[in-house]
């Protein structure tokens, strides 16, 4: 077997991967001093499994990882591979390459592989036992190890000899059966120790298992027995629930149907009322019609009074126009005399006229001027011809109108006479009337305001009532959960068992009531429950006791009936505490809630034993705090809001269970605040049912009752004040209306008769116009004179044309004025005949009117009868409404008993439930299916009272003695097996050591033997002379004697090894290694600088006797010798070429060199060391 091949990666100053080919008997390492020559073979050592990091010249086992250079980084693993020749079947593998692979990385993962499968270092180990190449050989030698070889202890030289011999794997196993041997003997002692201590907890138990297995009977009999009542019970309380939801259910769907009809009845009630409000509309609208119906009725009456008038002002007209007709005719007359007299006038002008202008030429300037003057007055004459035409008219005309005027003023009279009683009447009515219809707007109101609070009130019900049943089932609830608490405090649960038997005693009478728990003590607010629960903890069992005889009864009676153990309080023996200056000072630091004995109440007679137990206790508001302060002193506990505890020695307590019972001050805390929900409840309720609106509802009812009738009254009082003010109205209007129209004939009349005609002299103004003519035609000279009468005589025919003219357009007028007349005259037959169709029209109208009137009255009256109707409908739905909802209010209170009779069997159902799952541990329908197949018998009751009597007298019974029995009894057969398994395996071992002693033995001496001959033979040879010998130190103890080593060198005396020099020391100590190699070759030797010490000579007989093992060994040669060089087949140059980071250059001598002893070696070496 050899060494073919070494692949290096990461290891020490190999920072690539470098793989050594080591084909040759002996191969040298050279180069220069630090350039990793001794890294190589430091790395097939650490390949070989080597695991003291000293031995590869490092102090940890990470510092053979390549750790980086000035141009390299650290790498993160190495890695070294070993390649053994096995073609001689040296390692025991099936394999003609063995391969030894070994890895670490920097976080401290090592991996070994063989033929690259991974292996334990173990694996390795003896893989390589037998090869000589082991941990504890001789296959890498050093300078130091060859001068250790001699000055080595004598125990340390025969682990080479034990690695020669093959004992090595004995002595390893050996080793391990010593370790097993004194491990199975420690494990002996300790089962006899703890069978031992079995004994003596196994005896005392069995009595206890025994009343434990009788406790357990007794207890299973009450459990089957009380168990199966309580399932009887719990079915009783569920049919009873059945049956009681069925009612409730009953009731609730009849309070419901009431609840429904009073709710409809409510609705026909509020329809019937919303048709009374639309009657009354109806109503309005008739009273309206017939207010506007008996207005036509007088505008009716009216219009025939009127047309009446205008025929007796059409029969005076028609007289008027009679007598102005008559006087017309003699106008007419005069008017056509005077017409005739005018044209005659004329001719006689214009033959004047003629003759002058045939007659005369000129006229003088004093006939002009009579002339003019003449032409002034014949325009007055004219003018007064025409204003005595319009006088005579006026004059026929203001005869008339007096007749007129006389009888308007009359008429009007009248008017105005009764214009001011009627404004009175209408501005009366009109006050009367707004104060009637003020007084029905605000009735109506008050019944709308009545209508909204009963439906007010009516809501307020429904809602109390509804608040009133849901307090019900939480009041209902909330006592059988209070209930459930009372008989569990006053059951003792949770109490000590000699705390409860105690109070049991009391109880029956055998003891004085003088025993109060410290839990049962003191109230706490709900925040500090739990903080005050840690820091009673079990002192809350305790019992305190006004006197120091009561102790001692109690005492008493716990022994002689073994009924277990209990604490109690005297307050006469309770010292007063007063809180240190410390601790009041950390009392006013934040996050400190307060001291425990000043946080809890209690009745003042409690008071010394709740500060003894409480007064030196800290509440915090959380851990945090606690813990800062927990260097502080002047307490002895601190406790936080969540229950952590803190003692004053530094100690903490805390965290949570799975499940957690209510402890004995929760429990009580919890009672507290269900009575406090309860009284709140039930106040709520006692509100909620005292608001009762019974009379309040039937006073509204009254009133609205009332008021219905008084709006009745009023609204016939406003409908008849009302008409008679319309009809005022109506009356004033037109009274108004004639008072007006006469005013203005009166006004147009006075007018026309005020205007002031005078009459004319007409005769004086033409006898001053002849008077001027005559001048005329006495002044004027012939010429004009002439001309004067020429003018004038034009002036006069034209004047007198003009007259006729006149006359003619009077006489025109005139007889227009008389045809007008008569027109008048025949239109007054038909304006009379008009008005007569008229007061016919009117007439029947009126009767139509009339009819209408009483017509819309009958409706009206019969609007009213079945508005009364309605009101009565109405009125009896309120009564049928109230009724309803007194049958949903007596509904709701059998609902209300039958709610609490099932709340109380529901508390009866929950504290069976409880007991059964916290006594037995059995729901509700396994209770129940075990009490339909259990017989139950009529004494069961008594035989559960007799049960818990014996459970009691047995006393504090250890139900964990029965398993603890088994356990101990179990675990005693257990151990006594395995004493028998251990003995037995220590036979074994004692047996096993003695073969491998025997055979270690054997093989020790056999090799001895050889090395003791090898040795001595070796050391002539290899010296030249002299002797060598090696023997035991102790002859009698071969297995653990050491090696002594006694050389004598050629020339000298024999010596002490530590007198001889370093080349002797070295020569002696190769001569041991190649004695040992003769006795037990090695595949691989590895020489780091042996040849120092040596001069040439020794140095070519240390070369001679390697190359007489080169048939079985590989030799490996660190050196500096340039003769050992040049004996090596191959050399393996290392240097550095680049700072830190090591490379290896091989080189295999020639053949025919080595044979010739040529100097090429030696120069190659020489340029080995320059490159």
């Amino acid at each position: 077997m050899k060494l073919k091949r070494v692949k290096i990666f990461g290891f020490k100053t190999f920072a690539e991967r470098t793989e050594v080919e080591l084909d040759g008997n002996i191969i040298a390492i050279i180069g220069p001093n630090g350039c990793g020559k001794s890294n190589i073979v430091d790395s097939i050592l650490w390949g070989l499994g080597e695991t003291n990091a000293r031995n590869l010249r490092a102090q940890t086992s990470k510092e053979v990882i390549f750790s980086g250079s000035s141009r390299r980084k650290a790498l993160g693993y190495a890695e070294v591979t070993l390649l053994f020749d096995n073609e001689d079947g040296t390692l025991p593998i099936d394999s003609s390459e063995v391969s030894v692979t070994r890895r670490l990385t920097r976080a401290g993962d090592s991996d070994y592989s063989i033929n690259k499968r991974n292996c334990r270092l173990r694996d390795v180990n003896e893989l390589l036992a037998d090869s000589g190449l082991g941990r504890a050989g001789y296959a890498i030698v050093t300078q130091s190890d060859i001068d250790q070889a001699l000055s080595a202890s004598a125990m340390q030289r025969r682990a080479w000899i034990d690695e020669a011999a093959g004992v090595q794997r004995y002595r390893a196993r050996r080793t391990e059966s010593l370790r097993r041997l004194d491990t199975a003997q420690g494990h002996l002692q300790r089962i006899h120790d703890i069978i031992n201590e079995i004994e003596t907890q196994r005896e005392p138990l069995r009595a206890e298992a025994e009343t434990a297995k009788q406790y357990k009977v007794t207890l299973s009999s009450l459990r089957e027995i009380e168990s199966a009542l309580l399932g009887k019970e719990l079915t009783e309380a569920i049919s009873e629930i059945v049956e009681l939801e069925k009612r409730i259910e009953a009731t609730l769907n009849s309070v419901d149907h009431e609840n429904d009809r009073a709710e409809d009845l409510r609705t026909k009630h509020r329809e019937t009322l919303r048709l009374i409000d639309g009657l009354d509309l109806d109503i309005e609208r008739h009273r309206e019609a017939l207010l506007l119906a008996q207005t036509r009725l007088e505008q009716a009456i009216s219009q025939v009074q009127l047309s009446e008038q205008k025929l007796e002002s059409l029969k005076t007209l028609e007289a008027t126009l009679a007598d102005d007709s008559d006087s017309s005719s003699e106008q007419i007359e005069a008017a056509v005399a005077e017409l005739a007299k005018a044209k005659t006038q004329a001719d006689l002008a214009q033959s004047e006229f003629d003759s002058l202008e045939e007659s005369l030429g000129n006229v003088d300037a004093e006939a002009k001027s009579f002339a003019i003057q003449l032409k002034a007055v014949e325009a007055e004459l004219i003018a007064a011809r025409q204003t005595q035409t319009d006088f005579e008219r006026h004059q026929l005309e203001a005869q008339h109108t007096k007749t007129r005027i006389k009888a308007v003023k009359k008429e009007l009279e009248g008017v105005l006479e009764s214009l001011p009683d009627l404004q009175e009447a209408v501005t009366e009515n009109e006050a009367s009337t707004t104060e009637l219809q003020s007084k029905v707007e605000l009735t109506k109101e008050q019944l709308r305001t009545i209508d909204q609070s009963l439906r007010d009130i009516q809501t307020a019900e429904d809602r109390h009532a509804a608040e009133s049943r849901k307090l019900l089932a939480q009041i209902a609830a909330l006592d059988g959960r209070r209930r459930g608490i009372e008989s569990t405090i006053e059951a003792n649960e949770g109490l000590a068992q000699g705390s409860r038997a105690v109070l049991e005693a009391v109880k029956a009478g055998r003891l004085p009531d003088e025993y109060t728990p410290v839990a049962h003590a003191i109230h706490i607010e709900g925040d500090l429950v739990q903080a005050i629960e840690t820091a009673l903890g079990a002192a809350g069992n305790d019992l305190i006791v006004p006197n120091e005889s009561a102790p001692k009864a109690a005492i008493q009676f716990l022994k002689e009936f073994r009924a277990g153990r209990a604490t109690f309080q005297p307050i006469p023996l309770m010292r007063p505490q007063s809180p240190s200056p410390e601790l009041r000072q950390l009392l006013h630091t934040k996050g400190i809630v307060g001291l425990a004995s000043e946080l809890v109440e209690c009745d003042h007679k409690h008071r010394p034993v709740i500060d003894s137990l409480l007064g030196r206790t800290v509440i915090a508001e959380d851990l945090d705090t606690a813990l800062n302060l927990a260097r502080t002193r002047g307490w002895s506990r601190m406790v936080t809001l969540d229950g952590e505890l803190i003692h004053s020695s530094g100690a903490v307590t805390g965290g949570a269970q799975k499940s957690r019972g209510t402890g004995l001050v929760q429990r009580r805390a919890e009672l507290d605040q269900v009575e406090q929900e309860l009284k709140s409840l039930q106040a709520q309720l006692e509100k909620a049912q005292r608001w009762n609106q019974a009379d309040a509802v039937a006073e509204l009812e009254t009133n609205r009752q009332t008021l219905i009738t008084e709006l009745a009254n009023q609204q016939s009082e406003f409908d008849e004040a009302r008409n008679w003010f319309m009809s005022l109205k109506h009356e004033l209007s037109t009274t108004q209306s004639s008072r007006d129209k006469l005013q203005g004939e009166l006004d147009r009349l006075t007018q026309i008769q005020s205007a002031d005609l005078k009459p004319i002299d007409v005769p004086e103004i033409e006898a001053r116009r002849d008077n001027l003519m005559r001048q005329l035609a006495a002044k004027s000279s012939d010429a004009e004179s002439a001309q004067t009468r020429l003018s004038e005589a034009r002036q006069r025919a034209a004047e007198a044309a003009e007259r006729a003219k006149e006359s003619e357009r009077r006489l025109s007028a005139m007889s227009s004025n008389a045809e007008q007349r008569q027109a008048r005259l025949a239109n007054i037959n038909p304006e009379r005949e008009r008005l007569h169709s008229l007061i016919t029209e009117a007439t029947t109208d009126r009767a139509k009117r009339e009819e209408e009137v009483a017509k819309t009255r009958t409706e009206t009256i019969t609007l009213q009868e079945k508005r009364k109707q309605l009101a009565t409908d109405a009125e009896n739905l309120s009564i049928q409404s109230e009724q309803a909802q007194r049958a949903a209010q007596s509904g709701s209170e059998i609902l209300h008993q039958c709610e609490i009779k099932r709340a109380r069997a529901d508390s009866r159902r929950s504290a069976a439930t409880e007991r059964l799952l916290e006594e037995y541990g059995l729901t509700p329908e396994e209770a129940m299916a075990q009490s339909e197949d259990a017989l139950i018998a009529p004494d069961a009751p008594a035989l559960v009272a007799k049960l818990r009597r014996d459970l009691k007298q047995m006393g504090d019974v250890n139900l964990g003695a029965i398993d603890a029995y088994e356990r101990l009894t179990e675990r005693h057969d257990e151990l006594a097996t395995q004493v028998a398994d251990v003995e037995e395996g220590m036979v074994e071992i004692r047996s096993t050591i003695k073969e491998l002693d025997d055979l270690t033995r054997q093989r020790f001496v056999e090799t001895f033997e050889k090395l003791q001959a090898a040795f001595g033979e070796v050391f002539v040879k290899l010296l030249g002379g002299g002797e060598a010998s090696i023997s035991l130190s102790d002859p009698h103890n071969i297995l653990d004697s050491g090696v002594e080593i006694s050389v004598t060198i050629p020339g000298k005396k024999q010596q002490r090894l530590e007198l001889l020099s370093g080349g002797e020391r070295a020569m002696s100590a190769l001569a041991f290694l190649f004695s040992l190699l003769k006795v037990k070759p090695c595949p691989l030797v590895i020489l780091d600088e042996v040849d120092a010490p040596l001069d040439g000579r020794n140095v070519e007989r240390f070369i001679q006797m390697m190359r007489e093992f080169n048939d079985q060994t590989q030799f490996i040669l660190i050196t500096h010798n340039n003769v050992t060089i040049e004996s090596a087949d191959v050399f393996l140059g290392v240097t550095m070429q680049e700072p830190g980071c090591s490379t290896v250059i091989p080189f295999r001598v020639p053949a025919h060199a080595i044979e010739s002893k040529e100097t090429t070696p030696a120069l190659t070496v020489e340029s080995a060391y320059v490159n």
